[in-house]
């Protein structure tokens, strides 16, 4: 069994089963106020005074602000969306392609793969500079997805990352019209999460 939560501004909780262990994942807007629970010992989630208690965090915005903050500051493993979802691009395909929010994402995510030495597999990366509230809507921003897909696909992408986590509704539409496997970051993140629990084995749950 896999649940998740709301636990404060931006940020979710994920808990598995007695034998699974915690999963925290704090969006950019919670990404400040989950670095200072860690270091102080408060959290978005929990009472005043008590640590943030998960096995995995997951920086849940695609461009992966404050990893390494947050990664210096806990033992725990601490996973961005974007880099989860290029680990599992190349696990699926040589070439992937990036459909970005903005222009600016594009720089964020290029020192991302630079970090990861995976830069030479970006077929490319096309920016949607769409407001919010448009990639929000169920049909309104679909047809210029579908586009970049396929503006990707020419490019030589084998797989699509979709770059912001306001395009997840999308995935599928743009699976069908492109043809190629699309992978949304924060499923990708949430997945690698459980493989590292399960492969920890059962946690204490008395932590």
């Amino acid at each position: 069994m896999f649940r998740g939560h709301f636990a404060g501004p931006g940020a979710y909780r994920f808990t598995g089963g007695p034998n699974l262990g915690r999963i925290h994942a704090a969006g950019r807007t919670a990404g400040d106020l989950l670095l200072a629970g860690l270091a102080c010992g408060g959290g978005p989630d929990v009472p005043s005074g008590g640590a943030v208690n998960a096995d995995v965090y997951i920086i849940a915005c695609a461009s992966d602000p404050g990893i390494d903050a947050v990664r210096a500051v806990t033992p725990r493993p601490v996973l961005g969306i974007f880099r989860s979802a290029v680990a599992a691009a190349v696990a699926r395909a040589e070439r992937f392609g990036v459909i970005a929010l903005v222009e600016a994402s594009k720089a964020r995510h290029r020192l991302a793969l630079r970090t990861m030495g995976l830069e030479a597999r970006l077929a490319g990366e096309v920016a949607m500079n769409l407001p919010m509230e448009t990639l929000l809507d169920p049909l309104a921003a679909q047809a210029a997805l579908v586009a970049a897909g396929r503006q990707l696909t020419e490019m030589g992408a084998e797989v699509l990352i979709l770059g912001c986590t306001g395009m997840a509704h999308h995935a599928t539409a743009i699976r069908q019209a492109v043809g190629i496997p699309v992978i949304e970051p924060t499923q990708a993140a949430a997945g690698l999460a459980i493989a590292m629990l399960l492969a920890e084995g059962t946690r204490d749950e008395s932590r």
